[in-house]
């Protein structure tokens, strides 16, 4: 059919046809017979264009994730600016997989590098399919990161020293972990024997790598402000902490602003890179404690999606990744000027996430080697590979309890649910203590930010907290208290503790084949910082020799994984301290 033929078509019955002929070939950029008719349809090239590139954008990839972080903002002309965005980085990205490590840094520069790989990151916390078929089956990415690896990874774990925390190296070891499988991890151990170190330096050495976005000891941190977006008279950073960092301790990620402003659905989109420490720990423990999942990245050259092995991570459902998004893109608060375009993030954490059975495994570095390290007397890389304590062995059966809807000056959305659980929660007696509906604002950080004479009292479907002469009834959580939308922070929100986690140790599925310190019996009661979901708990092992501990970390993989450090109640929350790591999977 001639240009001329097609131009006596209707506009809408060419555009049908475009994206029929698209969906025909979904997979890498829109087949040749659809560009040759959008440039030579007259009507089409003059009126439809960013509608007919929208609706390509929705044929080859998933839009589910963006609609709804987005809170349906998503106009024709951002799809179509976006389609253009993403197929100019995956033919990048297929172009440095073809062509090896030696074009990178060089004829591949690093800022393309960048804004590739924040590409794919977002393109998989958004997948629900469609995205995963573009950048593996099309776009070679696990070839890309046997690439990316030999250029930087590789030469970085060579090293004697600490390598550095990078905006590239962090989305790089986030990648690594979400094309993580359950094959090849002999081959990947035998090619690259010094990933390992890498991995064991990101995870131990935690005085010199962000493991927050906030300080973990501050509950309600404030704003990060960058100084060139913020109002004349605003406070520096240092400032506004209440607790002023000793010179090891981990700082918060704070990054200059152009590193974190990428271009997203036509609009800048200010995101903080996510944590390379974490992304590590995932690598750590898959690779050297298998239980109770084993994972390797394939690093071969697959071209295709079904040879890149099944993920380990939930990458088939962008609903689980919606909390990590809030909390990259609440990490960051900028002028109203900068952020006018983009709504705000919600709660960065979904509620009832915790409840239920957890377990994994725990582990901590030598004694000795933290100390000759941490004081500087040997050489941190080569120290830090293998000397770690065996694993220990853990499971926490959890429960989240809620405050009630009327503690707050908006409505909750769970106040439907809420007041149902009102109408058919037991009659208690004991319901009647309660002398209060407001929740009570965070207390120290070494006591997991709960208050000073705290005392609990479980009775059916809440819990009692009492602190001095008032109580509070807590709702514990329920599915049917689940909303489709996340939890809006009031302008005072985070200064109270609107979730309290209690638990206790249980057996272990594999039984006690591996030592322990949390027998069954041990105690947990811990908070969620709502800025970015950190969760802190307090642990008293039921061997009262075996001391108190604070485990603090993120829900990570979608809600299954809680990964993090743990460390002893005896120092000072802003101390450098001899801490340990943990993994605990949903059970």
């Amino acid at each position: 059919m001639s240009p001329t033929s097609l131009d006596a078509l209707p506009t809408d019955l060419l555009t049908l046809i475009a994206v029929d002929l698209a969906a025909q070939h979904p997979r890498g950029p829109p087949a040749s017979v659809y560009t040759n008719l959008l440039s030579t349809s007259r009507p089409i090239r003059a009126t439809s264009s960013p509608h007919l590139s929208s609706l390509v954008f929705q044929v080859q990839f998933d839009v589910q994730a963006v609609k709804r972080r987005l809170h349906g903002r998503v106009t024709p002309t951002a799809l179509d600016q976006e389609l253009q965005r993403r197929w100019k980085s995956l033919k990048r990205i297929r172009w440095a997989a073809s062509a090896g490590p030696s074009v990178w840094g060089n004829r591949y520069d690093l800022a393309s590098i960048v804004e590739d790989m924040w590409v794919a990151y977002l393109c998989l916390i958004e997948n629900d399919g469609k995205n995963w078929e573009q950048l593996v089956g099309w776009a070679m990415l696990p070839a890309y990161i046997q690439a990316y690896a030999q250029w930087d990874l590789v030469p970085a774990s060579n090293g004697d020293e600490l390598p550095e925390e990078k905006e590239v190296r962090s989305l790089g070891l986030w990648l690594l972990w979400f094309l993580s499988d359950q094959r090849n991890t002999l081959r990947e151990v035998d090619r690259y024997p010094h990933l390992r170190k890498l991995f064991i330096a990101f995870s131990f050495a935690s005085y010199a790598y962000a493991n927050a976005h906030h300080p973990w000891y501050v509950f309600a941190p404030p704003s990060l402000v960058h100084p060139t977006d913020s109002e004349p008279g605003s406070a520096n950073l240092d400032d506004l902490l209440p607790i002023r960092p000793r010179p090891l301790t981990p700082r918060p990620r704070v990054q200059d602003a152009s590193s974190t402003f990428q271009s997203y659905m036509s609009s800048p989109l200010r995101i903080a890179p996510p944590l390379a420490s974490e992304a590590a720990l995932h690598l750590f423990f898959a690779r050297i404690f298998p239980y109770p999942a084993t994972a390797s990245v394939n690093l071969g050259a697959s071209s295709s999606a079904s040879e890149a092995g099944d993920p380990v991570n939930p990458l088939w459902d962008s609903t689980r990744h919606d909390a990590e998004w809030a909390r990259l893109t609440a990490s960051w608060s900028a002028s109203p000027a900068s952020i006018r375009s983009m709504p705000a993030a919600g709660f960065a954490y979904v509620p009832g996430s915790l409840t239920g059975i957890f377990e994994g495994t725990f582990v901590l570095p030598d004694l000795d080697t933290f100390r000759k390290v941490s004081a500087g007397n040997v050489a941190p890389m080569p120290t830090y590979d293998g000397a770690f304590i065996p694993p220990h062995t853990q499971a926490w059966r959890l429960e989240e309890h809620h405050c009630p809807a009327s503690s707050r000056d908006q409505p909750h959305p769970n106040e439907a649910a809420l007041m149902a659980w009102n109408r058919s929660a037991s009659n208690d007696p004991r319901r009647k203590k309660a002398t209060s509906t407001r929740p009570f604002r965070h207390g120290p950080a070494l006591r997991a930010h709960l208050p000073e004479n705290l005392k609990l009292e479980r009775i059916p479907d809440g819990l009692l907290v009492t602190v001095a002469e008032e109580t509070v009834l807590y709702r514990t959580w329920q599915p049917s208290f689940n909303s489709d939308s996340a939890v809006e922070p009031d302008d005072d929100s985070d200064e109270y503790i609107e979730i309290i986690v209690t638990g206790e140790a249980i057996e272990p599925l594999q039984g006690l084949q591996m030592p322990t310190m949390m027998h069954p019996g041990s105690s947990l009661r811990g908070t969620i910082r709502r800025k970015d979901g950190l969760i802190t708990m307090w642990v008293v092992p039921r061997d009262t020799q075996s001391g108190q501990w604070l485990y603090i970390g993120h829900l990570t993989d979608g809600g299954s994984t809680w990964i993090g450090r743990w460390r002893s109640l005896q120092e000072d929350a802003r101390s450098l301290v001899w801490e340990g790591l943990f993994r605990m999977q949903r059970r």
